[in-house]
């Protein structure tokens, strides 16, 4: 089950040159501002596309100034406040294509399900009431371009991923009484991960329990002087190998 936003924070110098003479930029929200369309492209590819809210600075004794954005795409409406209500006979796909309409999100759904007596959402937020309503299904849900996804998870061919070679580190835990996976971990993979939410990796080199397929639930992409461009995958494995 997926179902994470996509959300950005950046950190830059704030510090430029006017006539030959340094000043501060950034923070007087001229180019930056609370609501502005904001998009980060890496390497030909458009990885986030939100809206800023929120603009940072910092200010150190020793170090030159920085000045930073934290922004969240479409779906932080979906998160945004707690509800509750009741929806009474109706299928489940008819539930997610209702919040989506309300939201205004395209919505594919493959959830097939009888409609229900009574299906309440006690003082969760949309998004935490859609990812319950996919675990119940076990559907997986996704938030992009598209808009909302709910689909049956799919056995495509997984990408290889060796440690030491594509594959830069490796945590993981192994927990058979863990209701949603019986293994989880996190992997850092050099460049821009060239596979999507939901796809499959093929894990080497991290020994037997956790060597195998893995199932990417979220995509962190990341740059910093120290090591360049990375992405970070959270994976998971819903039973442990015989």
């Amino acid at each position: 089950m997926l179902g994470q936003r996509t959300t950005c924070h950046a950190r830059f110098s704030a510090l430029g040159v006017a006539a030959g003479q340094p000043v501060l930029q950034f923070l007087d929200r001229q180019l930056l501002d609370f609501g502005t369309a904001a998009s980060i492209m890496v390497a030909g590819r458009i990885v986030f596309t939100g809206k800023i809210v929120a603009i940072e600075a910092e200010f150190r004794d020793g170090m030159a100034p920085a000045a930073g954005l934290r922004a969240e795409d479409a779906y932080r409406a979906l998160a945004m406040q707690t509800r509750r209500r009741t929806f009474e006979a109706m299928t489940d796909a008819g539930i997610v294509a209702k919040i989506a309409q309300e939201r205004g999100f395209a919505a594919t759904i493959d959830m097939p399900g009888p409609a229900l007596p009574r299906v309440v959402q006690s003082n969760q937020t949309d998004l935490d009431f859609l990812r319950a309503r996919a675990a119940v299904n076990r559907v997986d849900l996704i938030l992009g371009d598209g808009g909302l996804i709910l689909r049956r998870r799919r056995r495509g061919s997984a990408t290889a991923l060796t440690l030491g070679a594509a594959l830069r580190s490796f945590t993981g835990t192994a927990a058979p009484t863990n209701p949603s996976a019986a293994i989880v971990g996190r992997a850092v993979v050099d460049g821009i991960a060239d596979f999507d939410l939901g796809g499959n990796v093929d894990l080497h080199g991290v020994g037997g329990l956790f060597t195998g397929e893995h199932v990417v639930t979220e995509i962190v992409t990341r740059f910093d002087p120290a090591n360049g461009l990375q992405s970070m995958l959270s994976c998971e494995r819903a039973k442990l190998p015989s």
